[in-house]
């Protein structure tokens, strides 16, 4: 409708994709749950809040996190992401408490941002950057 087209052009394209089972959102988000996180470590909140942003409703939305996001992976996921972002932190002195406290802080705002859970976070701060 957003881009012109009338009712009728709009059925018979929904009608065609149905045919061949290409609407589908839980499998959308299946599939987009698994691509996603293979892409970009994240956690449950931001692929919920991406799915959200694809217009897939929130019902869908929870049964697609429910089955398919990877709870029992969640440490690793945090981990993996925190590597990466341990990666940009070489090369910096770190010659002052101030410093190592500017790099837990910039750590931990990442992981919050890529939607790991509070616990998740200092789990893997202190495995990574100990009591610093």
């Amino acid at each position: 409708r957003d881009k012109g087209f009338d009712e009728d052009e709009i059925k018979l394209a929904i009608d065609f994709l149905a045919e061949f089972n290409l609407i589908d959102d839980i499998k959308y988000a299946e599939n987009f749950i698994s691509e996603y996180i293979n892409r970009k470590p994240a956690g449950e909140s931001k692929v919920r809040a991406e799915l959200f942003k694809k217009g897939i409703d929130k019902f869908t939305i929870d049964d697609a996190i429910e089955k398919y996001y990877p709870k029992e992976d969640s440490y690793s996921l945090a981990m993996k992401a925190a590597e990466k972002k341990m990666r940009t932190f070489v090369g910096r002195a770190d010659r002052s408490d101030k410093d190592k406290a500017k790099k837990r802080n910039s750590l931990v705002a990442y992981l919050r941002r890529q939607g790991f859970d509070w616990d998740i976070i200092k789990r893997v701060t202190h495995e990574l950057m100990g009591n610093e």
